[in-house]
């Protein structure tokens, strides 16, 4: 009977993960190019994702034509009127140097406004650009901790990966091999089966797994499953006794 319940339990949180995925993988995907059939098509059935689409028509090379300065005025133009997505696009051409001149306060503040106006992709690249350093302010961990865990809290699993660097290398935090694991085998799950990603994060967590006794692995093998179902789940309580404390406490001080 207990196997029986755990193999649900399993497959009802398999299920889950698809579907997170899928939510998550639809905010990154528009960083993708689209043939302009697709474009029309949702022009003629007055979709909102028409004007992105368009947008990235001008920006990203197709058969047809390329025009950075159309779909940089045209991105522009869209985050301006409160648009999540644009905004993220917006801040990673800033932040890439793709169809815009390289800048880290425009890419920095046009991605923190994605994030805070709801784009599930933009927290993770906030994360990125503090933990490496890469930007006009140095690295700044506290801030990667801070966007890390907002990331985390939806799922995405670049924020759970990350998260899991930071505490297996002690920084920002205090190293814990135990919570490395749990972050990392969150982060494996969540990324697409086969993917050079998902194998990054299984490599990742069995170096903290040559650290821990075999007690020790089970048990943060358990709270990895616990703390996805809690998160997808919205239990809240769960999620307070299982996410790191210290990305937690992190959380708790941006909302004071």
């Amino acid at each position: 009977m207990k196997t029986a319940f755990v193999v649900a339990s399993l497959v009802l949180i398999s299920t889950n993960l698809i579907c997170a995925s899928e939510r998550i993988a639809e905010t990154h995907a528009a960083q993708e190019g689209v043939g302009s059939r697709f474009r029309e098509q949702l022009a003629q059935d007055d979709d909102p994702r028409a004007d992105i689409l368009s947008g990235e028509f001008f920006i990203h090379r197709t058969s047809e034509r390329l025009d950075c300065k159309a779909g940089l005025s045209w991105m522009t133009g869209l985050a301006e009127t409160g648009d999540a997505e644009a905004m993220f696009e917006l801040g990673t051409m800033y932040e890439t140097g793709s169809c815009a001149p390289v800048s880290e306060p425009k890419a920095l503040a046009w991605l923190r406004k994605a994030a805070e106006n709801g784009n599930n992709a933009a927290p993770s690249s906030l994360g990125k650009a503090y933990y490496s350093g890469n930007n006009d302010l140095g690295t700044d961990y506290s801030q990667a901790l801070l966007w890390f865990s907002k990331g985390a809290m939806i799922c995405d699993a670049q924020s759970f990966y990350y998260l899991g660097s930071m505490y297996q290398d002690g920084k920002g935090v205090t190293r814990n091999h135990n919570e490395a694991y749990k972050l990392f085998d969150i982060a494996m799950h969540l990324y697409p089966f086969m993917s050079e990603h998902r194998t990054m994060a299984l490599l990742a967590r069995d170096r903290s797994r040559e650290v821990l006794t075999p007690g020790e692995v089970t048990a943060a093998g358990l709270a990895s499953r616990r703390l996805l179902e809690a998160l997808l789940e919205h239990d809240t309580q769960m999620i307070h006794n299982l996410f790191p404390q210290e990305a937690l406490a992190a959380l708790h001080a941006s909302e004071r």
